[in-house]
């Protein structure tokens, strides 16, 4: 595997648990969520799931820090 393939692997990684953790995140507390559907609060909604992708992000490189091929 060259540093093309792993730097590649990282970042489709990372999106992933990015975009995972953002939805769970909103479907694990939806009840805490669901008033920002209701009156559709675009900037609520918006920022929590930045805030979520975010923590989604932190996981992801914990996570594939203990995979590293050295």
């Amino acid at each position: 595997m060259n540093s093309r393939n792993l730097v590649k692997l990282f970042l489709t990684t990372l999106l992933i648990g990015g975009v995972t953790g953002g939805v769970v995140g909103f479907l694990a507390r939806w009840s805490e969520f669901k008033p920002y559907f209701s009156y559709f609060e675009v900037s609520a909604i918006l920022s929590t799931f930045i805030w979520l992708f975010g923590v989604g992000l932190i996981f992801s490189v914990i996570s594939q820090a203990g995979f590293l091929p050295i």
